[in-house]
């Protein structure tokens, strides 16, 4: 049962992160850049891979294809390359919270926003409850510009056990560097 609700977890946030990129994609224009506002810090950097420091517990899921995924008992994180059409933080998350939305039941945005750094990046963070299948979920999203693309990390997790790893995804996102690519 673990297992598989595992794989139902990882599968729908993979699926969540991949339709919101085809969603944006199709809103684009590619010759767009994100530029001014909230995210002109992040255009220096183009050439930088994301290290992640995990406490303990945190296993790489086996079989990704993901750089970024990682599992402690039912939580996930995953850090990937997204596109929005939007060109600052608040646009790109309010642009995510509504395919957010439209994809999941019960969708139910908790707090609001946090502007954060992540590796000295400015980044904002954001967070809901919904519902995946018959699971009550709650998710945080953070994202930043990274080469100059948006990235995003994502911590989900059942919405009863999330709150039982605060202190992880604390540590996990102030512990987040970069370095140059080879």
């Amino acid at each position: 049962m673990k297992r598989t609700f595992l794989i139902i977890v990882s599968v729908l946030i993979i699926f969540c992160a991949f339709f919101s990129c085809e969603k944006a994609k199709t809103e684009e224009n590619p010759t767009d850049q994100i530029t001014g506002g909230d995210v002109a810090s992040g255009n220096e950097d183009s050439n930088l891979k994301i290290a992640v420091s995990l406490p303990e517990g945190w296993n790489k899921l086996e079989g990704s294809v993901l750089e970024h995924q990682y599992m402690k008992n039912t939580a996930s994180l995953i850090i990937k390359e997204e596109s929005f059409s939007k060109k600052t933080l608040d646009g790109i998350v309010d642009e995510a919270n509504e395919i957010f939305r439209n994809t999941f039941t019960g969708f139910e945005k908790v707090g609001e926003n946090e502007y954060i750094k992540i590796g000295g990046k400015d980044a904002v963070k954001t967070s809901f409850t919904c519902k995946a299948g018959s699971f009550e979920m709650k998710y945080i999203y953070v994202y930043f510009l990274l080469n100059n693309k948006v990235t995003a990390i994502t911590l989900g997790d059942l919405a009863d056990t999330f709150d039982s790893l605060s202190s992880d995804y604390s540590y996990i996102l102030e512990h987040i560097t970069f370095t140059e690519a080879d």
